[in-house]
């Protein structure tokens, strides 16, 4: 008997052998009984990670959004600085106009006006990048969580599989040593415990293989981090470079 899954072994020879059919021994149903749980247990639990392996596939989409936020912030920052480069330069050529034909009592109250109105603005450009780190910084937690959440599935699940696949092999060979596996159907039950086997095996390695992807992404995320970092350092070189009284 030869079985389609790559990864089963041959049937032992003595159990190769045709053999003539008889009744269904009490033996033989507590064997396919167990074969029936286990596999519909190892069932569930697939059935139950495919929420948590889609909660992974989220990550791409997050990073994709991450990348457009990043764009969208240093357009918004470039145009920010433009505006308040050219508002700031429109009220010093109004207040130099002013001082100019002024007192000197006038030149102080302007250069008054002027730091206080300049403060101000400083104040509002802090505020809104304040927000926006703190607005991609809550982005990163929730990406760091949902593949802590996915790696911990996945241990999970493969905790779950070992443990019901060697409850399944410890059952299979318990009845072959007793000798009461020996039937044309018990055989057939065995090839398709094979066969489910090695879809099994199979689905492991595609989750195995989305680890391995979500392992990509977190290192994506963490090189975000750092681009975030250096835009934000190149931020502050530009306002102290702009601002006429750094």
């Amino acid at each position: 008997m030869e079985h389609t899954s790559p990864r089963s072994s041959p049937a032992p020879a003595h159990l190769q052998q045709s053999t003539p059919a008889r009744p269904l021994l009490a033996g033989d149903a507590l064997l396919q009984a167990r074969i029936k749980a286990a596999l519909d247990s190892v069932k569930l639990a697939l059935h139950d990670f495919k929420d948590e392996l889609h909660e992974s596939t989220k990550l791409g989409t997050e990073v994709a959004g991450l990348r457009g936020d990043l764009a969208g912030l240093r357009a918004a920052w470039d145009q920010q600085a433009l505006d308040s480069s050219e508002k700031l330069h429109q009220k010093l050529e109004a207040t130099l106009t002013t001082t100019l034909s002024s007192t000197l009592t006038q030149l102080g109250s302007t250069a008054s006006s002027l730091t206080s109105s300049l403060t101000s603005v400083s104040s509002s450009i802090n505020d809104s990048e304040t927000r926006s780190a703190n607005l991609l910084s809550n982005r990163f937690a929730s990406l760091q969580d949902a593949q802590s959440s996915t790696t911990e599935a996945v241990r999970t699940f493969e905790s779950r599989f070992l443990t019901e696949l060697q409850k399944v092999k410890s059952g299979v060979l318990s009845e072959l040593q007793k000798g009461s596996a020996g039937d044309s159907d018990t055989m057939q039950k065995l090839d398709e415990l094979s066969k489910d086997m090695g879809e099994v095996l199979a689905r492991q390695q595609e989750i195995l293989d989305g680890v391995e992807l979500a392992k990509g992404r977190s290192e994506e995320v963490e090189a975000l981090k750092d681009r975030l970092d250096r835009l934000e350092k190149e931020r502050q070189e530009d306002r102290q470079v702009s601002s006429p009284f750094v």
